[in-house]
């Protein structure tokens, strides 16, 4: 058996991890609001040129990601809304952001009986 020199109590270790998971759950929420001002310079995460698009005259843009091939026009945002057109290139707003947050034990996954070396 593998023993810790780290001891904590089962009420503090439920009391952090709850934290833990408020701080982020509401994580994304904060950070995604700010990304959609495109003409303010107050923002904090610039935006990143998607990929998988294609340049039309007039400033128009055709997203190339999904089925919906959504055609945007200077400052529309796709279905999606995570697509955006500026001034005739695609920016996406959701690159960084975590997918799924999830706070599972790692005892649940198959490898419960792996040791390091």
């Amino acid at each position: 058996m593998l023993k810790s020199n780290f001891n904590l109590e089962k009420r503090t270790f439920l009391k952090n991890l709850l934290a833990m998971g408020v701080a982020a759950a509401a994580a994304p929420r904060l950070s995604f609001g700010s990304a959609l001002n495109l003409g303010s310079s107050d923002n904090k995460k610039p935006l990143i040129k998607a990929r998988y698009y294609e340049e039309m005259p007039d400033d128009i843009v055709k997203c190339m990601l999904c089925p919906h091939e959504c055609t945007l026009k200077n400052g529309q945002s796709g279905i999606c809304r995570t697509r955006v057109n500026d001034g005739g290139t695609l920016y996406t707003t959701a690159y960084g952001n975590p997918i799924a947050i999830h706070i599972d034990p790692v005892e649940k996954k198959p490898f419960y009986h792996f040791y390091p070396s």
